[in-house]
């Protein structure tokens, strides 16, 4: 039987936007619309079950449709005139908000925990992942279960927050011990090499000396004794010539730890401090150390079992390498939770 007549065409950029709405609007009318369709199944012996079963199933189908059109991509092709908005991520982490405040609406728990699943599973470097999508998205979500009275700590939203909170410690974080190690001084002392001592120890990931060859080529030496740090370019144009020294990944990484300590606090702030402590059980001493900078966190034995890929931490020589990609993981939120964890 036939309830609805059929949707035309939509324009593709604004089916999301149609579908949620839509939903919206169904559970606003709820009464109204399950009125007439219990009309529609007068012939049914039991046609109030049969049309709440109608309407939810029209509910999900509309959900699942309104997830489809939304874009988890870490990265992808340059925007064209035919979807200007496609990749912006202000508008992605929006719309993210948006279909989990639908799924709370409706009670469409299962569509909202294969939808965070399917998130956290997006291919892509992690440091890309954290920057574009779940850095943002953390403190609008935890706005939207707050504003909805939804617990924080019930599933799956604890599991997304501790896979969230587990990998940026572990892959993200470091230690402060890795930052002494690696960031050091590698001048003589005169006052070029002090110059090149404060670039290595700042936020700067490039800095350009112009100086005469024989200044130039004493800092090309200090340098090539420091490959794991620095690299170096001579610019031939202009006079003096220019000497553009560029930081190794592993150095920008090792350098930011403030930077890095302001993003986990901030997503702590957003969470809570009580629900940190819960949502991470038994490992948040573990926590606790990793943000002092004392010892680096490990990841929970079977997140890495589920994971089965080596991804580098801060002190490897790139954060960004083709091993901090994952792809086709299993999933992993709102599963039943082991707590064989490794110190």
């Amino acid at each position: 039987m036939c309830l609805f007549r059929p949707i035309e065409k939509i324009v593709y950029e604004n089916a999301f936007l149609f579908l949620t709405a839509l939903v919206r609007d169904l559970h606003q009318e709820q009464a109204v619309v399950l009125e007439k369709t219990v009309a529609q199944c007068a012939r049914n012996n039991d046609s109030k079950s049969e049309a709440a079963r109608m309407f939810r199933e029209l509910i999900r189908n509309c959900l699942d449709c309104a997830g489809k059109q939304l874009n988890v991509v870490v990265s992808g092709p340059r925007t064209t005139s035919w979807y200007p908005s496609y990749y912006r991520g202000e508008q992605r982490v929006d719309r993210m908000v948006v279909f989990i405040e639908l799924c709370l609406l409706t009670r469409q728990m299962d569509i909202c925990r294969a939808f965070l699943d399917r998130i956290w599973n997006v291919s892509g470097e992690l440091v890309n992942k954290f920057d574009t999508i779940y850095t943002p998205l953390v403190p609008e979500l935890c706005k939207l279960l707050q504003k909805t009275n939804t617990d924080i700590c019930a599933p799956p939203f604890i599991d997304f927050f501790r896979l969230v909170i587990s990998y940026y410690l572990c892959h993200l974080l470091g230690t402060k011990e890795q930052l002494v190690q690696l960031i050091r001084k590698i001048g003589c002392g005169c006052g070029d090499c002090q110059e090149l001592d404060r670039f290595i120890a700042g936020k700067e990931s490039q800095h350009t000396f112009r100086l005469v060859q024989k200044r130039r080529s004493h800092l090309e030496n200090q340098m090539n004794q420091a490959r794991d740090l620095v690299t170096h370019e001579t610019m031939r144009s202009g006079s003096p010539h220019s000497l553009v020294a560029t930081k190794t990944p592993a150095a920008v990484t090792a350098s930011a730890w403030d930077c890095r300590i302001q993003v986990i606090n901030g997503m702590f702030s957003a969470i809570g401090a009580k629900n940190v402590e819960k949502i991470m059980g038994n490992r948040f001493v573990d926590v606790c150390k990793a943000v002092k900078g004392e010892v680096a966190f490990r990841l929970d034995r079977p997140v890495v079992q589920r994971q089965q890929q080596n991804v580098p931490g801060p002190s490897s020589t790139s954060t960004t390498s083709t091993a901090n990609r994952t792809s086709n993981t299993p999933s992993v939120i709102g599963g039943k939770r082991k707590h064989d964890f490794e110190a």
